[in-house]
């Protein structure tokens, strides 16, 4: 007898148990493909291979419009990555910044992009890759923890509190120096 056969006497000899049978196993079938398709609890929530590390801000001057911001960008990733853009609620625009020698002048340009190696750090600090906070919503106090979130071309949004610290206070709360 044929597997056909047999669901089709099956169903003819007692319909609706049949139904609520076929209905039992479709919905336990379901659930188990959903299952396999959505990450175990036991697994976590994905790390991003991104980690910013020392991020703070030197407090600005009394009514100053405009902030510098440091930081190291540490990728644990086995690809490199670019930092493409820098946003905060506190803030109306955040840029990223290069302060480079043009002959005997130092310049400084805003960058779309900040690469960041497979396996490595890149570090803003003063006198290289910086950001650029504009139109700040209220001062910035010493002690203030202000909202960053850093978009990545491969990790995607990175979400991060940068310190006030006092003007030439640098990485570690030590003094600032360039790269």
């Amino acid at each position: 007898m044929s597997l056909a056969s047999v669901i089709s006497s099956a169903h003819l000899r007692h319909p609706s148990s049949f139904t609520a049978r076929w209905r039992t196993i479709t919905l336990v079938l379901c659930a188990l493909a959903l299952t396999a398709c959505t990450p175990s609890a036991s697994r976590g929530a994905a790390q991003s291979p991104i980690e910013v590390t020392e991020a703070y801000i030197p407090q600005p001057p009394n009514g100053a419009a405009v902030a510098g911001g440091y930081l190291t960008i540490v990728n644990s990733a086995g690809e490199a990555d670019s930092l493409i853009g820098a946003a905060s609620p506190r803030a109306g625009r955040v840029e990223l910044h290069e302060m480079r020698m043009d002959g005997a002048m130092m310049m400084m340009r805003r960058v779309d992009a900040i690469a960041v190696p497979a396996r490595g750090e890149t570090r803003l600090a003063p006198g290289g890759y910086h950001l650029m906070i504009f139109d700040m919503q209220t001062s910035f106090v010493v002690g203030d923890r202000v909202p960053v979130t850093f978009t990545f071309a491969r990790a995607g949004a990175v979400q991060v509190e940068m310190e006030v610290r006092p003007l030439g206070a640098g990485h570690g709360g030590g003094p600032e120096r360039g790269n």
